[in-house]
C-alpha cells in the first residue's frame, strides 16, 4: 500500500529558496525530480519582497514501509 504525503510550506518574505538545490530522500536514497512515481506534484510561488511569502506545494507518494522522508533546500535569510 502507499501513503500520499502533502507539504504546505509558507515562508516569510526574506527568506529565498533555492529550488534548483532541492533534494528529496526516502530512506536515503536520492530520488529523481523526474520520477512522477513519487512526486506527484510541486509547486512554488516565489515572494514579494515585504508584500508576500513564499510558497512551496509538494505532493508525494511512497510506500508504507518508507521510514523516513527527507525534503533539502537550500536558503537564504535576509536582512531586514
Amino acid at each position: 500500500a502507499c501513503t500520499r504525503v502533502r507539504l504546505f510550506q509558507p515562508l516569510p518574505w526574506f527568506v529565498k529558496l533555492y529550488m534548483h538545490t532541492l533534494v528529496v530522500e526516502l530512506d536515503g536514497a536520492r530520488v529523481s525530480h523526474d520520477d512522477h512515481n513519487v512526486i506527484e506534484g510541486m509547486k512554488f510561488m516565489p515572494a514579494e519582497d515585504r508584500m508576500r511569502s513564499s510558497v512551496l506545494e509538494m505532493q508525494l507518494m511512497m510506500m508504507s514501509s518508507t521510514s523516513t522522508l527527507r525534503i533539502r533546500v537550500d536558503y537564504d535569510k535576509g536582512f531586514l
